[in-house]
């Protein structure tokens, strides 16, 4: 089981008198060893200008972590791989050498919630961002097993995904930017920081959570005729209008 701290590991049976068998760095099909690497040295990411939530493994690089493997990890979805080198501080000689995996393609998504759905993450920040509780209204039916009122967010974001585009002030961006602030706030008390959220302003969504819905919302969605949506508003401020009482 041991394969990134293999030197301590190999010592420690040493001492013990234990006999040290090396693992397979090869990692099978939905391995449960993955779920454990993500919790320790992994983050769970939203990429805003890609459109795609991705999964992220950093670990140092040595001569073990080298050899893992995760091509089979995901049936059909070989994760991007990079050996990192970089200086600890601006001018010092130190350097830091590390190797990332990271899953990317959208097609993965699916696959990787389904896996962890079997293999749960302890991490509850990056449990929230697979698997967010419903919200405080929602209530279970009686005989229900619990495991039906998760919801699950990786789902929410593959229905509003294709409003990534959508004019600012349209309700299905507001969808879009609703999902994209309950990824990012969860456990993160400094979401405001966050380069996408200041750089597209979606902090306002935040602040008015009711300032538009579909009802009185005056933009033309490209979806929808442009006289049947001034007519629309128009026949439901005219029915909102007060009415003078009728002469006796």
């Amino acid at each position: 089981m041991m394969r990134l701290k293999v030197p301590s590991f190999k010592f420690a049976c040493e001492f013990l008198g234990i006999k040290f068998i090396e693992a397979h760095y090869r990692l099978k099909p939905f391995y449960s060893y993955f779920t454990g690497l993500v919790d320790t040295d992994g983050s769970i990411v939203f990429n805003y200008n890609s459109n795609r939530i991705e999964y992220v493994i950093e670990v140092n690089n040595n001569e073990y972590s080298i050899k893992l493997c995760l091509d089979d990890l995901i049936p059909g979805q070989n994760p991007y791989k990079l050996i990192k080198l970089k200086s600890l501080s601006q001018g010092g000689p130190k350097m830091h050498n590390s190797i990332l995996w990271r899953y990317q393609n959208v097609s993965a998504m699916i696959p990787l919630y389904n896996y962890f759905s079997k293999f749960r993450l302890y991490s509850d920040l990056k449990y929230h961002r697979i698997m967010a509780p419903r919200a405080a209204g929602a209530r279970a039916k009686k005989n229900k097993p619990r495991a039906r009122f998760i919801f699950r967010l990786i789902n929410e974001f593959i229905s509003v995904r294709r409003y990534h585009s959508y004019y600012k002030h349209t309700y299905e961006f507001k969808l879009y930017a609703k999902f994209v602030l309950k990824f990012i706030k969860y456990l993160n008390p400094r979401w405001t920081d966050t380069p996408f959220i200041k750089k597209h302003n979606l902090i306002e969504f935040a602040r008015a959570p009711g300032y538009l819905t579909k009802s009185n919302n005056p933009v033309l969605l490209k979806s929808e005729n442009k006289h049947a949506c001034l007519f629309s508003l128009a026949a439901r401020r005219w029915r909102a209008a007060p009415r003078p009482e009728a002469p006796s």
